[in-house]
């Protein structure tokens, strides 16, 4: 078995987080990878209506446009029946333009709106899996605030894209069109001025907006550890407040807000430069319109023509709109850069999460050369699945099968093989435990204790597969159900029930079958995990088990009774293993011994971090961790019989 150490994702430098071609190749690959799969999607179906609306308003502006010009004739010819028919129509337009406008900014915000849930839970169907969201936070300190860059950067980054894009591809054919119609009036002066102009400010642009991304990708770094230092405080309230910490936080908080208030002010000073540049340009393109028709009447290109004023505004037109589409893009500038601060960001969360699934399938692949053998005997595989729960189980044959070189003489099912590992904490290289060989089997509890920072609690982390060795291999036999009792207890938003049964979801709480429907949730068994944990009265206290509680539920617990609340999970779940990591610390010895002793009624395999001694007698075995690498393993059986 290959062994995979926690690398770091390949994240970009600041250097890379710039708008230039990388900036084009991350878009496309979110845009088209992710929100716009095919045109069979929601998203492309809403893009091509937003491009029709924009069209057809570009279209009905188009025969605004030439308003001025029929009024020029009818008025010069004093037509009073062709002006009053003119006013009807220019209303009709000016009514159809509205309601066209209306209609593509309704579209826009639907394509934002979509775009935002199918980029999002595409992200958190990556985030969520295989504990990616762990690996990220914990083992990944390059991906700052991943929270953030689903949530708000994956909107902003949306609402952009749904305003943008649509913009771009409809210019490409306005230019076109605009450049033909400038050039008939024009000649060919007109357009070359035109697109010379445009191509020096696109150049100057350019050059600003490179310089703003950068900054825009540190705002938004800055912007999420403001939040996540409030998102602190209100998590922690009660303990800060014990420790009066209210002016040291206030000092740790403002700092934070200085970092992202000074971004904020360097980034504003930046753009003063763009939006000077951008409003320059609009209003210098304004001038050339006129400049570019000036010329051939100057050269007199139209003389002879009696209906002059209708032709130079039907002429000044093409080239201000044509100048106008360009200046659109320009104008465009600001969001551009917004739009490539948030792409780098989307885009190295989705790499991140990218490799990490790569190497949980190529883990996987390793995996599975150990498990074939089972795989081809599904009467013995069947077997060890029905009785896995029981500690008297006849496996011999099934240790062989998983490769956990038991001993035949056995009569317990092995959960674990830990064969010569060695392990550091991420990001250090102190070795916290070297070349630990252990073989945890079913009916068999471990006891491990040690002083602090021995790695105790990293070893737990290694057995649930979040941490990996740096030498050595772990087999886990995938057949036991294993539960993980953190020293952190973890509360879920929702009810008393939804806590007992986490992580299942109580919205799955029945099923179908035939005619008839199933609970899935085993409601006396509820009942009974509670009032074997001892809490049957908090039932009451809340209002049910179904009523969802008025506030955050570790204000409702005590500590105690929440690490209660963890055993009645364990208690209603009833597997065959259960990790436990110091999780009695807020609760007596008598209690704690009830909880063990109640495990050990419902047959539940104990693997314990502790170091109080009455667990003694709960255990078979003792793993001493001893620092520095060193540990010892005791059978500490004959204390239990005591």
């Amino acid at each position: 078995m290959k062994n995979y150490r926690c690398q770091p994702c390949k994240q970009p430098d600041e250097r890379t987080y710039s708008f230039d071609r990388r900036f084009l190749w991350r878009l496309y690959y979110i845009l088209i990878k992710m929100v716009f799969q095919s045109w069979r999607t929601s998203t492309s179906f809403l893009l091509s209506l937003l491009l029709a609306a924009s069209f057809i308003e570009e279209w009905i502006i188009y025969q605004v446009g030439l308003i001025p010009s029929h009024f020029y004739t009818v008025l010069t010819e004093r037509d009073k029946h062709g002006f009053y028919r003119l006013l009807w129509v220019s209303l009709i337009y000016i009514i159809t333009t509205a309601m066209a406008k209306g209609a593509r900014i309704y579209v826009s915000d639907m394509l934002h709106i979509t775009g935002r849930r199918i980029l999002s839970l595409q992200l958190h169907k990556k985030y969520f899996k295989n504990d990616s969201f762990y690996q990220i936070h914990m083992l990944h300190p390059e991906i700052d605030n991943p929270d953030q860059r689903i949530s708000q950067d994956v909107d902003r980054f949306c609402q952009k894209m749904s305003t943008i894009i649509p913009k771009i591809i409809v210019s490409v054919f306005v230019i076109a069109y605009y450049t033909y119609q400038t050039y008939i009036s024009a000649g060919y002066i007109g357009p070359v001025s035109i697109y010379t102009y445009f191509i020096v400010c696109a150049i100057i642009n350019r050059s600003i907006i490179a310089r703003l991304v950068k900054i825009i990708v540190l705002q938004e770094q800055y912007e999420g550890d403001f939040r996540y230092r409030h998102m602190l405080v209100r998590s922690n309230a009660e303990c800060i407040a014990f420790n009066h910490g209210g002016p040291t936080e206030g000092i740790k908080t403002n700092s934070k807000l200085q970092n992202l208030l000074a971004t904020q002010y360097k980034l504003v000073n930046k753009e003063l430069i763009l939006h000077i540049f951008v409003n320059l340009f609009d209003y210098l393109g304004s001038i050339m319109s006129y400049v570019i028709i000036g010329f051939p009447i100057i050269n007199g290109m139209y003389d002879g023509i009696s209906d002059i004023s209708s032709i130079i505004s039907k002429n000044s037109f093409f080239s201000l709109y044509l100048i106008h589409s360009f200046s659109t893009l320009i104008d465009l500038s600001s969001g551009l850069s917004d739009l490539a601060g948030y792409t780098h960001r989307i885009y190295g969360i989705l790499m991140c999460l990218q490799e990490l699934k790569y190497k949980e399938i190529s883990k996987n692949s390793d995996q599975q050369s150990n498990t074939d053998a089972a795989e081809d005997d599904q009467e013995l595989l069947l077997a060890a699945n029905t009785d896995c729960n029981s500690s008297d189980m006849e496996c011999s044959d099934l240790s062989s099968i998983f490769d956990f070189y038991a001993d035949s003489s056995n009569r317990a099912v092995t959960a674990f093989l830990v064969e010569k590992i060695t392990y550091v904490a991420p990001g250090n290289t102190k070795c916290l435990v070297e070349d630990l060989n252990l073989q945890i089997k079913v009916g068999e509890n471990l006891l491990i204790n040690g002083d602090s920072g021995t790695g105790k609690s990293s070893l737990l982390r290694i057995l649930a597969g979040l941490w990996l060795p740096t030498k050595g291999s772990v087999f886990r036999n995938p057949l036991c159900n294993i539960v993980f009792v953190p020293q952190r207890a973890y509360l879920t938003d929702g009810s008393l029930r939804q806590q007992i049964i986490y992580p299942s979801n109580d919205s799955f709480s029945s099923c179908i079958s035939g005619n008839q429907e199933i609970p899935l949730v085993n409601e006396s068994r509820l009942f009974n995990a509670l009032d074997l944990a001892g809490l049957h009265h908090i039932i009451e206290r809340v209002g049910g088990l179904v009523s969802l509680p008025i506030t955050n539920w570790l204000e409702i617990l005590s500590p105690g009774e929440v690490q209660r609340l963890m055993f009645a999970r364990l208690f209603y779940q009833q597997p065959s293993i259960a990790i436990v990591d110091e999780t009695t610390s807020a609760l007596g010895i008598e209690t704690e011994s009830q909880l063990y002793e109640t495990c050990r009624q419902l047959h539940i395999t104990m693997i314990s971090v502790g170091h109080r001694s009455n667990l003694i007698k709960f255990h078979s075995r003792l793993l001493k961790l001893n620092g520095g690498g060193r540990w010892t393993i005791e059978d500490i059986s004959q204390t239990d019989s005591r």
